[in-house]
């Protein structure tokens, strides 16, 4: 496996076009690249992960107490004895409970006990977040149903299962799943059983290998979601914080009033309006010098914190849990085999939602690398929040896997006209590039389906509609 594919997971290579720089001929306009957040794991890749990965204090009241979520392992573990977990957020949206599954060793394949959750009632969705170390990459990996149907598989050597029910992904050093992410999957009351796994990358030479991840225990926490008669509810809010590093000239005290940030908030505004959200910026922040240009991961098998962590370190100080961090820079810098700039980057597919200052907790925006356009911006802010409440590409750029949403069109790799190796925005008019989740920006239009909306609704970090504050 080459290091090429190592890389793929954080930026889209010249040759395919999207890359800033690159001279696209999908390029929305002729200032502003078609330039894409994130490289989503493509199934047959290799070790790609969705790596582009919050909130004032006490944006809301606590959970209401009467949600019945609990614990059980494995008999080899007791319970009693798991210790208490470093952070495990409490001021939760109304309607939403964090339940700790422990802190747990992981067997000699890289997976944890399996893990029961029960829940109550009028659950409508639920996000689980594994947190572990570098240079470990995790997620859940099995995911049982109150029915006893399986929805995740069990694997644990593949960055995403691409044709699980409910699909599910990994990512470096902290790990999410959201149910429901997939169509035809609904949350239910009853037993879960979850089983969290982890695994790196070992080098030898230039291959690389999965191996099981042992090093250490990891912890993992599930954020419950309920809504009166377990509906997902038709409206939400997504309350986000800017973070500005000085990219495009910006600093806290007057992005407020910038032209650029207005217009980029009508734009992402109108495009989830569709879907009934409503987007809010509840604080805004200044960070420490030093990350106007970001330089994303380039080895999955070093110890250390990327620049891109060490960015999203920055929300540490401050309190708060449900909201989105999201910063601004001026380039986000691929790995060294990529020959341009990303325009955005997410955590993760989910992101590590409630949790701050951690690794993949966050979006990231290069303004200066979008040309300051406020549509795409917008757009581009959009896709990435997407990403992060657990949306997919509908197609991939090779046009060999798409998302696990029936009512997203698909373009598969037959409608490469030039042959190029990507499917692109002008090959696929009519097949779906007018999605704001398609893997490359630069349609004239962009939309969200109702699948998309049910999706980002349910995420348990997504407000009710009727602020409680």
């Amino acid at each position: 496996m080459s290091r090429r594919s190592a890389e793929l997971f954080v930026s889209l290579l010249c040759s395919v076009a999207l890359a800033w720089g690159c001279g696209s001929d999908d390029a929305p306009t002729t200032s502003t690249p078609a330039v894409d957040a994130v490289v989503d794991v493509v199934q047959d890749l290799g070790p790609e992960v969705a790596a582009d990965l919050t909130v004032p204090p006490d944006v809301g009241p606590d959970v209401a107490p009467d949600l019945d979520a609990v614990l059980d392992v494995e008999p080899d573990l007791d319970a009693a004895d798991l210790p208490d977990p470093v952070t495990v957020p409490t001021d939760l949206p109304p309607g939403v409970q964090a339940v700790h599954l422990g802190q747990v060793p992981f067997d000699e394949v890289g997976k944890s006990s399996d893990l029961k959750l029960t829940l109550p009632a009028e659950t409508v969705g639920w996000l689980a977040v594994v947190q572990g170390a570098h240079p470990g990459i995790f997620g859940i990996s099995k995911i049982i149903s109150p029915k006893g149907e399986m929805l995740a598989k069990g694997k644990c050597v593949t960055d995403v299962c691409v044709d699980c029910k409910n699909r599910v992904g990994m990512s470096p050093a902290t790990g999410a799943a959201i149910l429901p992410s997939s169509t035809g999957v609904k949350a239910q009351s009853g037993n879960y059983y979850l089983q969290s796994c982890g695994f790196h990358w070992l080098k030898q030479g230039n291959q690389y290998s999965p191996n099981p991840y042992t090093m250490g225990p990891v912890t993992t926490t599930a954020f419950v979601k309920t809504a009166a008669g377990g509906a997902v509810p038709d409206q939400g809010r997504v309350l986000l914080r800017f973070f500005f590093t000085g990219g495009g000239q910006l600093q806290a005290a007057d992005a407020p009033t910038d032209p650029r940030i207005l217009g980029m908030l009508a734009e992402v505004s109108a495009l989830y309006g569709v879907v009934g959200l409503t987007v809010e910026v509840v604080d805004w922040q200044d960070t420490a010098p030093g990350f106007t240009v970001v330089h994303l991961a380039e080895d999955l098998t070093t110890t250390g914190a990327s620049d891109l962590d060490l960015l999203f370190a920055q929300a540490a100080p401050f309190g708060g849990s449900a909201v989105v961090d999201v910063f601004f820079v001026d380039q986000l810098i691929g790995g060294s085999e990529s020959k341009g700039v990303v325009g955005g980057v997410a955590g993760g597919v989910p992101g590590p939602a409630f949790y701050h200052g951690i690794p993949r907790a966050g979006v990231a925006i290069a303004i200066a690398s979008l040309g300051g356009d406020p549509v795409w911006l917008g757009r581009t802010l959009g896709h990435e929040v997407g990403h992060f409440l657990g949306l997919w590409h509908p197609s991939e750029g090779d046009g060999k896997a798409f998302d696990p949403l029936e009512d997203t069109p698909q373009c598969g790799f037959g409608q490469d006209a030039d042959q190029d190796g990507a499917v692109s925005v002008a090959e696929c008019v009519t097949l779906g590039a007018n999605n704001l989740m398609f893997w490359s920006l630069g349609s004239p239009t962009a939309l969200l389906s109702p699948e998309q909306g049910r999706v980002q609704r349910s995420n348990p970090v997504v407000w009710p509609a009727s602020p409680p504050f």
